[in-house]
């Protein structure tokens, strides 16, 4: 599963995804980020009604410790891959760092044609709403997320 995982959701991809989802916030702290994306990039977890249905994302995650058992090691499989694309796309002025929190500079990937990309697109705003009004700490707290 690892390898079919990592070639499901590649650099590129993820690449798309931080852009787009970028492009709806325009800055985010690196630590949000790497969360969203993780949660993003798992399509149970968007495609679950709960989950928009709940107060916050905290109460989604503290309802249903079943459907997250596994997000903690997904997260840890994920986190290179973020990480490369989050290079990838600081190098090429995508995005910039300023103090700890990412912006955007360019969309580049806006006409990038998926279908699995456009579903994701549709959770963006969605999954931003459910996080927006929850820190970071207590974000990887819940989730039981080591760094």
């Amino acid at each position: 599963m690892k390898d079919t995982f990592k070639i499901y959701n590649n650099e590129a991809f993820i690449c798309c995804i931080i852009q787009n989802l970028l492009s709806n916030i325009k800055r985010m702290d690196i630590g949000r980020l790497f969360i969203l994306t993780a949660f993003l990039l798992q399509d149970k977890i968007i495609t679950d009604r709960l989950i928009y249905t709940n107060p916050s994302i905290i109460n989604y995650i503290t309802s249903n410790p079943r459907k997250l058992t596994s997000f903690s090691r997904i997260f840890e499989e994920l986190t290179p891959l973020i990480l490369n694309s989050l290079t990838l796309l600081c190098e090429t002025d995508d995005i910039k760092l300023d103090i700890n929190n990412l912006v955007i500079v360019n969309h580049k990937f806006k006409k990038v044609s998926s279908q699995r990309l456009s579903q994701i697109n549709i959770y963006i705003p969605l999954m931003i709403s459910q996080i927006e009004n929850v820190s970071s700490k207590q974000l990887y707290d819940t989730l039981k997320i080591k760094l």
